[in-house]
């Protein structure tokens, strides 16, 4: 007899009925983070799987029907599980494809061969990361279900996150729940965003610099150039780019950066202004766009890192609010601020 992977102890067995007679029978369980990745798999589309990333924590065939993980969400959620321990995880959901055997005797499950992960794979990424790049395992917990085709697999998928996505939030009541509103909401509250809690919806707090209708906005700005049509509406990708695109604007200025923590009146720099953000939302068109990828669905981050250090250097960008562009506020002055940028890049594009 073939010699099972693994074995998990203290599976429970569920069954729920229909009003038609139908059962459905699934397993609730815990698998240790440190077999994570030998016990599952994620089934990533074919065209996505063989792109040009960062690799992530888990393993993907090219087989399926979900896009490939993002390693930087992984990243952030073992962050945010270093940060908060005790915190409550919503189970991931699983399934089997019948090579995982439960025994009624004594409560376990043999594992032959992975599983499929149908709902959580950033999760599950985030405990493979947490416990490879920091060494604190977790148990993680499951919901396995045993299906019958690949087809009920996705259809399980798509009724999870078409349920998930249309949850109301506040924000949704305020202004709606575009692609762009989600990219914002998640800059505003995942762990190790550097605006993580920035933005407001109706009245300024302290600490709070812009309004999320207006970071909205902006980020459509953004993606404003046309090799990134294809990815309009993928939330997940733009928050990627722009978690990414504000970690390098936050890194090349320390000092403008440093205005984050000081009370409004006390500022001393445009960049966390309002009118800062326009202008590196259309900066986006000169530094994002070119380094991206289009097939690949990537972006050279080098390329990106060399566009916003040549911005950077002392005395070409003023970003004082008493500075060159004192009276230059809003949309009009981020123009001119842009305007500048794209000067300075390409003088930096034509030595180089």
């Amino acid at each position: 007899m073939k010699k099972p992977l693994a074995i998990i102890e203290g599976v429970v067995r569920r069954e729920i009925e229909a009003p038609d007679g139908s059962k459905q029978v699934y397993f609730l369980g815990r698998i240790p983070s440190s077999a994570a990745k030998e016990l599952t798999f994620v089934p990533v589309i074919a065209d996505e799987a063989t792109a040009r990333r960062r690799r992530t924590y888990l393993n993907e065939t090219n087989n399926g029907y979900q896009r490939p993980g993002a390693s930087r969400r992984m990243e952030a959620f073992a962050d945010y599980l270093a940060e908060f321990p005790l915190r409550y995880t919503p189970a991931v959901v699983l399934s089997g494809r019948g090579k995982w055997e439960f025994s009624e005797e004594d409560s376990t499950v043999k594992v032959f061969a992975p599983a499929a992960i149908i709902d959580g794979q950033h999760r599950v990424g985030g405990f493979v990361c947490a416990y490879e790049n920091n060494d604190f395992p977790r148990e993680i917990d499951f919901v396995l279900l045993n299906l019958d085709s690949i087809e009920e697999e996705q259809d399980t998928f798509v009724a999870i996150n078409a349920n998930a996505k249309s949850v109301a939030t506040g924000i949704v009541a305020v202004i709606g729940r575009s692609s762009d509103v989600q990219v914002a909401e998640l800059l505003n509250n995942h762990p190790v965003s550097p605006l993580r809690n920035r933005f407001y919806i109706a009245a300024a707090s302290p600490g709070t610099l812009f309004n999320i209708s207006s970071v909205a906005k902006e980020i459509g700005t953004t993606f404003s150039h046309g090799v990134f049509e294809a990815i309009a509406s993928d939330v997940d990708l733009k928050f990627d780019f722009m978690l990414a695109y504000w970690e390098e604007i936050c890194s090349a200025f320390p000092a403008e950066w440093a205005d984050i923590e000081l009370p409004r009146q006390q500022r001393q720099f445009k960049l966390l202004e309002l009118t800062g953000f326009i202008a590196w939302s259309k900066a986006a068109s000169e530094i994002l766009a070119p380094a991206y990828d289009a097939d690949s669905k990537t972006i050279d981050w080098t390329k990106v890192k060399e566009s916003i250090d040549a911005l950077a250097v002392d005395g070409l960008l003023d970003w004082r609010k008493n500075g060159e562009y004192q009276n230059a506020t809003g949309n009009v002055g981020a123009q001119l601020i842009h305007r500048k940028m794209q000067l300075i890049l390409a003088q930096h594009r034509q030595s180089h």
